[in-house]
């Protein structure tokens, strides 16, 4: 019997998580962002610098341990996507149970997780060569998608 995938969906889009059977989930942070950023820009007009400025808020709330503790990087991604939309939503966010309930901070998730510190995502968000979305983007959008 074929395995049955279930997309999780917010509003009607996808979120960038496929549940792909009772213990796994598929992450994708590509389509995560363009969910979240598609919601902002929906709910408000934001320019390119609000925007931006949102992102590195959301950065640095981002390593509550600071940013010389180790983190999963996939704690880290979803802990910055949850962020990024309470900085204008004050609903829960599509992520908030999957990263307070299922996600370690401190401990690999799955065999494609890893540890990296906070100070790899914080120190180069604003300081890069290109803009804080930008930055993001190259941060993590390699690492996904990911199983959990």
């Amino acid at each position: 019997m074929p395995a049955s995938h279930q997309v999780i969906l917010s509003n009607g889009q996808p979120v960038g998580m496929i549940r792909t059977d009772e213990y796994h989930t598929k992450f994708d942070f590509k389509q995560a962002f363009a969910f979240i950023k598609t919601m902002i820009e929906r709910k408000i007009k934001v320019d390119a610098k609000t925007f931006n400025s949102l992102i590195v808020s959301a950065v640095r709330e981002s390593t509550p341990q600071g940013r010389r503790a180790e983190y999963s990087i996939c704690w880290l991604a979803v802990r910055f996507l949850n962020e990024l939309w309470h900085s204008i939503f004050t609903t829960r966010s599509p992520w908030y149970d999957f990263l307070y309930y299922r996600l370690k901070v401190q401990k690999p998730n799955s065999r494609d997780d890893w540890m990296v510190f906070g100070s790899y995502l914080t120190d180069g968000i604003e300081t890069g060569p290109t803009t804080p979305e930008q930055n993001i983007h190259e941060f993590f959008d390699r690492k996904f998608p990911m199983n959990w």
